[in-house]
């Protein structure tokens, strides 16, 4: 089966949903901290005595469970150890497991699984174990693994795991490859910082750069940036931890902020006299006129730039199916934006935020070319191979990646040279929003159909303002058109 409806067989299987529902407690604040600021299934880690979590499918069956026993339980080794031989046990009762309630919970019949070896080291303390191995009911072919931990004779711990699943505690390993991706980021991270602080020093004694557009932006992603951190901290009703989250929430802003002033006056003079025609809206933005026309007409065409490149992509997939290859698994998105609604207010700005860096650093790109091949055609050229040699390495089906990466990658082009920065930051901003961030579904009555709501509104909000901008004025018809 290599249509979509291949992964609506996984709705009956226990765990197999690309979601699942945790929830957690504590005896005190949860504080998660940099980078996320975000309480997760697993951040900040559950160390505290009489912490919980149970994690749920999407249907409500019980998949994880995980209780550290508080201290003032008394362990039943102990007083099964002390007990004579022979003698009864008035413990023995309350020290013995209740599994079936667990197995209830997780709507799996015990009768289909066989007890099996404990090999699996529980993630908390436990004085009693068991595990079982079997088959789900109606789904031969689906085999489960079940584990479970008991402390004083309550249940401190059980999992429903199939063959898709990491062991708890572990992530994906680290590999050479990923290693020496990061150590590649951070050689040319420094080097940039330093070039550019060099760079910005030079322009500064010279006189030159735009002062004004580059604190202007540096404090609109200050302000932008503390918004989305307000709206996505998981915040606490204590004074002292609230104010650690703070500065550390106001520290990585500043540094952030301060790279792109540092940037903005190392680049800008160059941009100047190499493409003065790409930062012609983005200065008059910068410069307070959001309502010019020339703004208007960048973000709108920034904006059917995106919404193409969406339609290709979504062509590319469905012309999969037609050719019998498997289809593309649904995107998960950006799924923090399901924990609430002010998640998904924060995402349209945080994606616009990430996206104004993401193309800035395309433009350092472009700049090179251009200073590197005095030929236009030449400096547009080796841009656009660099830009998709490293995507097309990586795509999994040469025959319809190649051809759709070609295609987006010269809207993207075509974005930049033509229309400039503004217009490719809009692009990003409807692509982000569309295809990679926000998990989106056409079952708008849905639990998770919130985000979609707000990316929608997002987009078309940008799109409908842009456009009544770019009219400077005029009507949208041309009076009598629509007159007999």
């Amino acid at each position: 089966d290599k249509t979509l409806a291949r992964f609506d067989d996984l709705a009956p299987i226990p765990g197999a949903a690309p979601f699942v529902f945790w929830y957690r407690q504590s005896p005190g604040p949860l504080l998660a901290k940099f980078p996320s600021f975000v309480t997760e299934m697993s951040e900040p880690p559950s160390v505290a005595p009489g912490s919980a979590t149970v994690v749920l499918d999407t249907k409500g069956r019980l998949l994880r469970l995980e209780v550290i026993p508080s201290q003032d339980e008394p362990p039943a080794v102990a007083a099964a150890g002390s007990a004579a031989p022979g003698a009864a046990d008035p413990l023995a009762a309350t020290r013995t497991p209740d599994w079936s309630t667990l197995f209830a919970e997780a709507e799996l019949d015990p009768a289909s699984f066989t007890p099996a070896p404990s090999d699996r080291l529980p993630p908390v303390f436990c004085d009693a174990r068991a595990s079982w191995h079997g088959a789900l009911r109606g789904r031969p072919g689906v085999t489960l693994d079940v584990d479970a931990g008991a402390y004083g004779g309550r249940p401190v711990y059980f999992r429903v795991a199939g063959p898709w699943d990491e062991p708890v505690g572990e992530g994906s390993p680290s590999t050479p490859r990923s290693a020496g991706t990061s150590f590649l980021t951070l050689i040319v991270q420094i080097p940039v910082l330093v070039v550019g602080g060099l760079l910005a020093r030079r322009n500064l004694r010279l006189g030159r750069g735009d002062r004004a557009g580059a604190f202007r932006i540096a404090v609109y992603f200050l302000v932008a940036h503390m918004g989305v951190w307000a709206l996505w901290a998981h915040h606490v009703p204590s004074l002292i931890d609230e104010w650690d989250l703070l500065v550390q929430g106001l520290s990585w802003t500043l540094y952030n902020a301060a790279i792109i002033w540092l940037l903005y006056i190392a680049l800008e003079p160059f941009v100047r006299r190499v493409t003065p025609g790409s930062i012609v809206s983005w200065s008059r933005l910068l410069t307070g006129h959001p309502r010019d026309p020339l703004v208007g007409r960048d973000i709108l065409v920034g904006c059917l730039g995106g919404a193409l490149i969406c339609m290709v992509v979504t062509l590319a997939d469905l012309v999969f199916g037609w050719l019998g290859l498997p289809r593309s698994p649904p995107g998960a998105g950006n799924a923090i934006v399901l924990l609430g609604p002010r998640y998904a207010l924060a995402l349209p700005l945080d994606i616009q935020l990430h996206g104004m860096l993401d193309v800035m650093s395309i433009f350092v790109l472009f700049l090179l070319c251009r200073i590197m091949f005095r030929l236009p055609w030449l400096a547009t050229t080796a841009f656009y191979l660099t830009l998709a040699t490293p995507i097309v390495m990586s795509a999994s089906n040469p025959v319809i990646d190649i051809p759709t990466i070609g295609i987006c990658l010269a809207i993207v082009t075509f974005l930049l040279i033509r229309r400039g920065l503004l217009a490719l930051i809009a692009s990003f901003f409807v692509v982000q929003i569309l295809m990679i961030a926000t998990p989106l579904t056409n079952h708008l009555t849905a639990w998770y159909a919130q985000p979609t709501l707000i990316s929608v509104v997002a987009v078309g909000s940008v799109a409908a303002w842009s456009f009544r901008v770019a009219l400077a004025g005029r009507p949208m018809f041309r009076p009598g058109l629509l007159q007999d």
